[in-house]
């Protein structure tokens, strides 16, 4: 609610103002890093400054493309493309690191996975993606400081190498800086759109830190597995080493969760880690013959079957993976089509069980039985019951009530739509046609396999 001020109080303090206090600490702590301190004293090596300029062009690219993107008007009222920085990192790199694409470094992928949080962040939130951009523009007021002893220790000029650190000279950066200010203060208005800003300007010095770690001198480019920085739970099974890759596992996963909300529901934030590291896992597996592929994602299929997520929303989620794969990597479209052929193995299987025509009398059905507020809250939900009957038709013990248990809990759901779940289950299994008799391959995964679902 809000309280006209009393007239002897102190005036309001600005946006700018609120961010630069509550952000001050995170700043302190930020240039006590050993990696903030080797650029300061100019104690950089070539590969560790190209590793950094890679790790802020992955960082920029998301931020200022889903800045671009958005069409919030208090974001639109801020953002210009006079505010981008990724042009300097691209002509920099250009310049050092010509080839480009190399193995992915611990900083680099920090970077790729901050990014795409702010991106699933700024869905829900867009007043988020401006404390991120304070951050990113002060931090470009604060390259001014480091051109000099950076630029000395590898006898970089303005010419070349220093375009981001230089942010085009001091005026330039010092006028950008000022225009950013006052579109801030005429721009974010209120309690709620204040807070929004101030959390993202944490969680962009959150992140930032926790890439300046990675990229500190003992861990060196190309260091240590990679794995867990995507997810500490995952063990340390492959993941792809090209950056484009890994942000297309990333983008696939998210588009996953935000087509289904019964990800979110279930499994939380643990259930999004297990997809950021399985989806970029499952990309290694396009190297692989079909036959292996098809192999090692039957594993998975019954892993998650048995967890609650039927196989078709792997085979969905193969589809989403192979498309963003392709964009990335045209030239890899051949080989990225053996997760297509193991979704299409997958669909055929499940449709011989159920066809379509069963499928939609089945889910219409139960749409026009349980509540709509439910349903709106769960969209796809009857689709997921069925693929679960089709999973335990072909064999996959326990698939049905991995679901089941969950979708009729009580404390969750009303009970008409409890019955609505199982009345969708009998009328499915009656019309299922099994597609064998379970084998040794389908029974349930081990306790230690059981150890990496999501809870």
């Amino acid at each position: 609610m809000n309280h006209p001020r009393a007239p002897d109080s102190q005036p309001q303090a600005g946006i700018m103002d609120r961010l630069r206090q509550a952000t001050r600490g995170a700043h302190v702590s930020l240039e006590s890093l050993p990696f903030s301190k080797t650029l300061r004293a100019g104690g950089v090596t070539p590969l560790s400054y190209c590793e950094f300029l890679r790790a802020m062009a992955f960082l920029h690219e998301a931020l200022e493309g889903t800045l671009a993107g958005c069409r919030d008007p208090v974001v639109e009222q801020v953002w210009g493309r006079d505010l981008a920085r990724l042009p300097a990192l691209r002509k920099d790199l250009g310049r050092l690191d010509p080839a480009g694409y190399a193995p992915v470094g611990r900083g680099e992928l920090m970077a790729i996975l901050a990014g795409e949080e702010a991106r699933i962040r700024a869905r829900g939130d867009p007043l988020t993606l401006l404390g991120w951009l304070y951050v990113l523009q002060g931090a470009a007021m604060g390259g001014l400081t480091l051109r000099k002893p950076v630029g000395e220790a590898l006898g970089l000029g303005e010419g070349g190498g220093l375009a981001f650190l230089s942010g085009g000279g001091e005026k330039p950066a010092r006028d950008r800086w000022k225009r950013f200010a006052r579109r801030m203060e005429t721009g974010v208005a209120g309690e709620e759109a204040e807070e929004s800003v101030l959390e993202g300007a944490r969680e962009a010095f959150r992140a930032i830190m926790e890439i300046f770690q990675a990229l500190e001198p003992e861990f060196p480019p190309g260091s240590g597995l990679l794995t867990p920085v995507l997810n500490r739970e995952a063990g340390t099974h492959r993941i792809p080493q090209d950056p484009r890759e890994i942000q297309a596992a990333l983008r696939a996963g998210a588009a996953s969760w935000a087509r289904f909300p019964y990800y979110e529901r279930r499994y939380g934030s643990r259930g999004r880690r297990f997809t950021r590291s399985d989806s970029a896992w499952i990309v290694t597996l396009a190297g692989e013959s079909g036959a292996v592929a098809e192999h090692q994602l039957r594993w998975l299929g019954r892993f998650l079957a048995t967890r609650g997520m039927p196989r078709w929303l792997l085979e969905l989620h193969l589809e989403e993976l192979h498309r963003e794969l392709v964009a990335v990597r045209p030239e890899r479209a051949e080989g990225y089509g053996v997760l297509l052929g193991v979704a299409r193995v997958f669909r055929e299987e499940r449709l011989r069980i159920l066809d379509r025509e069963s499928i939609h009398l089945l889910t219409r059905r139960f749409e026009a039985e349980v509540p709509p507020e439910e349903l709106a809250g769960l969209p796809l939900a009857p689709h997921i019951l069925v693929a679960a009957v089709a999973d335990e038709m072909a064999g996959i013990s326990g698939s049905i009530r991995s679901v089941e248990l969950w979708m009729r809990d009580r404390a969750r759901f009303s009970e008409a739509w409890a019955g609505g779940v199982r009345d969708l289950l009998d009328r499915a299994r009656e019309r299922a046609r099994p597609l064998r008799k379970p084998s040794a391959a389908d029974r349930p995964p081990s306790k230690k396999a059981e150890d990496r679902a999501p809870a």
